[in-house]
């Protein structure tokens, strides 16, 4: 009898396994791209935060090069849209706020979050 229990239990194990796996599926498949880009990333305030401790010097300009290639990027891209549209590209300038703007993927690229001044995202630049 208490094999068979064990028998029992671990069909029910599976059962749930496989309904837990059914669960993260959906979950995974209703998440936005912004959402998946939060999982891939982290911002360079939740890093510091999570170091409990400054991040090295070599580590601050390898961060600082991305920023700059991300923004200069940026500023490329608008500079020859603008052009073609016959506007300024100095008009809004792109700036790094804080530490909550500068989100670092899973591969070591860059990602700068620009926001308005209630916190909603305005737009963002990669670069790798």
């Amino acid at each position: 009898m208490a094999e068979r229990r064990r028998g029992d239990h671990g069909g029910l194990t599976d059962a749930a396994a496989a309904a837990t796996h059914r669960d993260e599926q959906q979950r995974r498949s209703a998440m936005s791209s912004t959402e998946e880009a939060a999982v891939e990333s982290l911002s360079l305030e939740e890093i510091l935060r999570l170091y409990s401790q400054p991040i090295n010097e070599e580590q601050a300009w390898a961060v600082c090069y991305q920023c700059c290639r991300t923004l200069a990027k940026g500023h490329r891209s608008r500079g020859s849209s603008s052009a073609a549209a016959g506007t300024s590209s100095a008009a809004a300038p792109m700036r790094i706020l804080g530490p909550e703007d500068v989100r670092i993927q899973k591969d070591g690229s860059v990602r700068v979050e620009h926001r308005d001044c209630e916190g909603k995202l305005l737009c963002e630049n990669e670069c790798a």
